[in-house]
């Protein structure tokens, strides 16, 4: 079951602040990150999956074991709606407004998260170009 964090909805029903990161608590900043993490990996093709709890272990080599996984991975995740990653991205601004200057260089797990996410654009952005040629 993919669920995003329930932080967007609280977020929509504030109309979307600018500022709404402003005001959270550690807690709240390691519960978020947690969950984005979590639901990211939910989001992507079983094939791309190794271990559910490990984030750093997702495949990039997505054609083992489905028919045709890039078009599961676009299928999944090169949409807009409730599960698009225009919301990924904005939990990723999220993550990086909330995280000091002097944590940014050691956050392994964001480095990580920024290098997937990268490589899932790109990979889209290349499965539709070649649909078009």
């Amino acid at each position: 079951h993919k669920q995003r964090p329930l932080t967007y909805k609280a977020w929509f029903n504030l109309k979307r602040p600018a500022n709404w990161t402003d005001t959270w608590t550690s807690d709240q900043k390691v519960e978020f990150r947690t969950k984005l993490k979590d639901w990211w990996i939910e989001l992507q093709p079983q094939c791309r999956i190794v271990n559910v709890h490990d984030f750093s272990s997702l495949r990039r080599d997505p054609e083992v074991n489905v028919s045709n996984p890039l078009d599961e991975l676009v299928t999944l995740l090169g949409h807009g709606g409730p599960h698009g990653l225009v919301l990924i991205f904005i939990g990723l601004a999220w993550w990086l407004r909330t995280t000091s200057k002097a944590e940014l260089g050691s956050d392994v797990l964001l480095m990580q998260f920024i290098e997937d996410f990268n490589w899932v654009l790109e990979t889209i952005i290349s499965t539709q170009d070649s649909d078009t040629k």
